[in-house]
């Protein structure tokens, strides 16, 4: 596999790739359209372009330096031309050439790292800093990304959820309630206010695909980690009288392998359905939800 540090830009913070996906930015993005989300609305204003759905091979990381992004940037190395946007830097050589300093509540910097690509994932969480990263980040900053994605014309935008949008059914089964494994199709159910807000990005995210058009893919991630080895994490839930044992069983049946992810992260890119929804991790017995996929097309 190739290095994941790619030559796509020039330096931090500018946008000459003149290499990445040229032929689709010539076409379809020379004027972009601008796109806001409505707070109501009765019709639909769709940004979609006869390029579409699966084809390409760029993909932009917001929140790459994450755990998340720094996975799928290590996974799909070789197999996408990857860009990335951060506010951190990353890596042990110091600035990478394709790599872009900048917030996703930053428009013109989402803009400026989405122009070009075919593909974008949204990792970007904030909440290591509390309500305020969550405000800033899964509320405000998702809104921009969605109508940044819309606005340049991507073919998908992957976003990252959580399963703890249903989390309040694993509470249940912990309290010894009868329960049956959550599916995409079942009412959310937050067990705090970050899946409360993961929440309001699977709805902004679906808004987005319903009135632009434009293709998105909502993931339900379990447990990942930087080290794929679910008997070493130590951080997961632990519900009170919960023994060792059940710990590590709940964490083998959540978990999300970085092979794993790296297939699952491909088969939304290349779906071609309108809007998707699924949780992402094994479909071992004992996985509190189900593999189903929601899948909704624009008539």
């Amino acid at each position: 596999m190739r290095s994941i540090q790619r030559k796509i830009s020039s330096g931090v913070g500018t946008d000459n790739r003149s290499g990445l996906s040229r032929a689709r930015q010539d076409v379809s993005q020379g004027s972009p359209v601008p796109f806001s989300l409505p707070l109501s609305t009765v019709t639909r204003n769709h940004c979609t372009t006869d390029l579409d759905g699966p084809g390409g091979r760029s993909l932009a990381v917001l929140g790459a330096a994450g755990v998340v992004g720094t996975i799928t940037r290590a996974a799909l190395a070789g197999r996408y031309e990857i860009t990335g946007l951060d506010t951190a830097q990353t890596g042990p050589g110091g600035e990478s050439p394709w790599w872009s300093l900048g917030s996703i509540t930053d428009r013109q910097a989402v803009l400026r790292t989405l122009t070009g690509c075919d593909y974008a994932l949204l990792t970007a969480t904030g909440a290591k800093a509390g309500w305020d990263g969550l405000k800033t980040v899964e509320i405000e900053g998702t809104r921009i990304v969605c109508e940044a994605a819309a606005e340049a014309r991507l073919r998908r935008l992957v976003v990252v959820s959580s399963n703890h949008v249903t989390g309040m059914t694993e509470v249940d089964r912990w309290e010894g309630l009868p329960t049956a494994a959550s599916s995409p199709q079942d009412p959310v159910r937050p067990d705090g206010l970050y899946a409360s807000c993961k929440a309001f990005v699977e709805a902004v995210a679906r808004t987005t695909s319903e009135v632009s058009g434009l293709r998105v893919s909502v993931l339900r991630l379990g447990a990942m980690r930087l080290l794929d080895d679910p008997d070493r994490a130590e951080d997961g839930p632990h519900p009170p009288g919960q023994g060792d044992a059940d710990y590590r069983r709940r964490m083998r049946s959540v978990w999300m392998p970085h092979d794993l992810w790296a297939k699952v992260l491909m088969e939304e890119l290349m779906s071609t359905e309108t809007f998707r929804l699924r949780y992402a991790s094994r479909s071992d017995a004992g996985t509190p939800w189900t593999p189903q996929v929601l899948a909704w097309n624009y008539p």
